[in-house]
C-alpha cells in the first residue's frame, strides 16, 4: 500500500463529508449546491480510488434519476468503501487480508453496494457532458500546498478566518464547501408558510416603509406588506433600510427567510 493513505486525498475526504450530509438530509440531493451529480462531473482525474475497476462507471449515474431506495444503496455503498479504505489504512496492510470490494464488486441481488439498472447508465452517459481534463491556473511560484495567505487579496484578517475554517493552503481553499444550501426554486403559497421553517413566496408588494426597532430604535429596517391569492404576510429586512424606496406598490417581488408568528 502506498505510504499516503488513498482517504488523505482531499477530495476523497469532501466526497465523504457531502455523503454523510446527504444521508441525514434524507438522500434529497441537496447536500452540495447542483446536486451530487455536478460535484462528481468536477472530480479530479488519477485518484485511486476510482481507477482500475469499474466503479467510476457507476458514479456516471444520474444520483438525481435514482428513486429514493436506490439512492440509499448508492450512498451507503460509496459509504462503506470509503470507511473500508480508512480501516485499511489504520491497520496497515497484510498479506493474508483482502481488500473489501465494495460497490466496486459486480451487482448482485445480494450485493450490498449500489444497484443502477443499465438502462439509467445509458441515459446518464447521453446526458453527461464530456469532461475535459481541468488545470487550475495558480500564479506563479504558487503550488496547491502553498500557504492560502499568499493568494492575491488574501490578507492577514482574510487568512485568520479561513483558519478557523480549517483552511491553510490552496488545495483546503479549493475544498472549502458551503455550510448549507438553500432551495429558493420551491415555492409556498402565503397560507401554505409553517413557522421555523426557511420558505419562498412570490407576492405583490402593497406598501413598503422605513421603521426604527431595537433599543431607543437605533436599528434602521425595512417593513412591507406583501399578499398573493391566498393572504398577507409581513416581511422585515433588519439594517436594509434602502429597500423601503426600491419596493414600489403593485410590484411582485419573490421572498425567502424563516418564517415567524
Amino acid at each position: 500500500m502506498d505510504t499516503k493513505s488513498r482517504s488523505d486525498h482531499p477530495y476523497l475526504s469532501s466526497l465523504q463529508k457531502i455523503l454523510e450530509l446527504e444521508r441525514t438530509k434524507g438522500f434529497k440531493d441537496t447536500a452540495v449546491i447542483g446536486g451530487i451529480d455536478k460535484y462528481l462531473q468536477r472530480r479530479p482525474t488519477g485518484i485511486p480510488e476510482f481507477e482500475g475497476d469499474d466503479a467510476h462507471k457507476r458514479l456516471e449515474a444520474a444520483y438525481s434519476k435514482l428513486a429514493l431506495g436506490e439512492r440509499q444503496e448508492w450512498i451507503e455503498g460509496w459509504l462503506s468503501r470509503l470507511q473500508a479504505d480508512q480501516r485499511l489504512d489504520v491497520e496497515g496492510p497484510s498479506k493474508h487480508r483482502q481488500r473489501p470490494k465494495g460497490p466496486a464488486s459486480k451487482p448482485s441481488s445480494d450485493s450490498p453496494g449500489p444497484r443502477v439498472s443499465p438502462s439509467k447508465v445509458a441515459d446518464a452517459a447521453k446526458l453527461a457532458p464530456t469532461r475535459p481534463k481541468s488545470r487550475v491556473a495558480l500564479p506563479s511560484g504558487l503550488t496547491l500546498d502553498s500557504p492560502v495567505d499568499r493568494l492575491p487579496g488574501v490578507d492577514t484578517k482574510t487568512s485568520t478566518k479561513l483558519d478557523r475554517l480549517g483552511v491553510s493552503t490552496i488545495q483546503d481553499l479549493l475544498h472549502l464547501l458551503p455550510r448549507r444550501h438553500d432551495d429558493f426554486s420551491q415555492v409556498s403559497k402565503i397560507s401554505e408558510l409553517v413557522p421555523g421553517e426557511e420558505q419562498t413566496v412570490i407576492a405583490t408588494v402593497w406598501e413598503a416603509r422605513e421603521t426604527s426597532l431595537g433599543h431607543k430604535g437605533k436599528l434602521k429596517a425595512t417593513e412591507a406588506v406583501l399578499s398573493d391569492e391566498t393572504g398577507n404576510i409581513k416581511a422585515v429586512w433588519l439594517g436594509q433600510k434602502y429597500l423601503a424606496r426600491v419596493l414600489k406598490p403593485n410590484s411582485t417581488v419573490a421572498i425567502s427567510g424563516k418564517v415567524e408568528i
